[in-house]
């Protein structure tokens, strides 16, 4: 395991060998799904040009889950086990879609609430109790404890052993397996926050080829994926719950406080924001427009690339980065 290729060979081995519940959002907890003894795998792949999915799925269909599923019908994969959430209504529809075109077997649809008081706490405990006991046949609440513990663990790992922080890292991490940075060659000139949903892999590589380092990635699966989940009391379940429904926001929420806030808090360790909106992704092209105003009256420097998660139109991108980042350069002058 090492480079960004590496996670997507690691992705079709686990499949192969069996024994997994594979999932795609980042509500759904990895540490219920290895406390029952299958092996939890994020299901993300690199970025497909589409040949196979486009006659199966609307236009306006999530790219990321368009993309998932173009691997699949290429590799003429049949999952085993998926857990889908209501998290947005491509995942809400993904299993009917798959179902149709028989390459998952069994699922689980996993109703996340969007509020963060006790009732929804205690309403997500029951949900992911149902996912353990029914769906995975769990056997011990015992195993939960030992598989948050295992997972804080590896977190620690990470953040001891890492010189710097990878989205790698994250992706590993949500299939129970810890990733170590290496340290790259790369002299970075800027330094970002990068805002997203899902993002391919290789836009992160990309970005770094400009000498741009993502100090913070807050993305469905980005550092909020590195957070220990701490003890609230004694049902495993309500500490999951509570530490998935208060962590950094979903970027289904409304709410800015918590990014803002972030952000401000490491305002002297990056020049701007990027901001990744994925095509028909409703909430992050809401979020994008209305963030970027927010930040331009703070003075941090925003920059929004569209894209459909193929990074298709590289030279248009490369174009909107390489002025990104001369202004970048112009307001770190302006601010000495």
């Amino acid at each position: 395991m090492g480079d960004i290729n590496g996670y997507f060979e690691f992705v079709k081995k686990e499949i192969q060998k069996g024994g997994y519940v594979g999932y795609m959002c980042s509500y759904v907890p990895p540490e219920i799904i290895h406390a029952s003894g299958f092996k939890p795998l994020l299901l993300t792949y690199d970025s497909l040009y589409s040949e196979r999915v486009d006659s199966h799925f609307p236009k306006y269909f999530c790219p990321y889950l368009k993309n998932i599923s173009e691997f699949l019908l290429r590799e003429e994969i049949t999952l085993e086990k998926v857990v889908v959430t209501d998290s947005c209504d491509s995942s809400k529809r993904i299993y009917e879609c798959w179902k149709e075109l028989g390459i998952v077997k069994d699922a689980y649809f996993l109703k996340i609430p969007f509020g963060r008081r006790e009732e929804d706490i205690l309403y997500f405990s029951e949900e992911l109790r149902d996912l353990y006991n029914n769906f995975l046949n769990g056997k011990s609440e015992g195993k939960i404890l030992e598989s948050i513990a295992y997972f804080n663990d590896l977190r620690e790992i990470i953040f001891r052993k890492s010189n710097n922080y990878s989205f790698l890292s994250s992706l590993y991490l949500s299939s129970g397996e810890a990733y170590i940075e290496k340290e790259k060659d790369h002299k970075y000139k800027i330094r970002v926050y990068l805002l997203a949903s899902m993002i391919p892999v290789s836009f992160i590589d990309y970005l770094e080829q400009f000498g741009i380092k993502v100090e913070y990635i807050d993305s469905c699966f980005g550092n909020k994926n590195l957070e220990r989940i701490e003890s609230y009391g004694d049902d495993p379940y309500y500490n999951i719950a509570f530490h998935y429904l208060n962590r950094m926001s979903c970027i289904r929420e409304i709410n800015l406080n918590k990014r803002l806030e972030k952000i401000f808090n490491i305002k002297d360790k990056i020049d701007g924001v990027i901001i990744y909106t994925l095509k028909y992704c409703d909430p992050i092209i809401y979020h994008g427009s209305f963030l970027k105003k927010l930040l331009k009256e703070s003075n941090i420097p925003t920059l929004i690339i569209d894209d459909d998660y193929t990074l298709s139109s590289k030279e248009q991108i490369r174009t909107r980065i390489e002025a990104f980042m001369e202004m970048l350069y112009e307001h770190r002058e302006n601010n000495i």
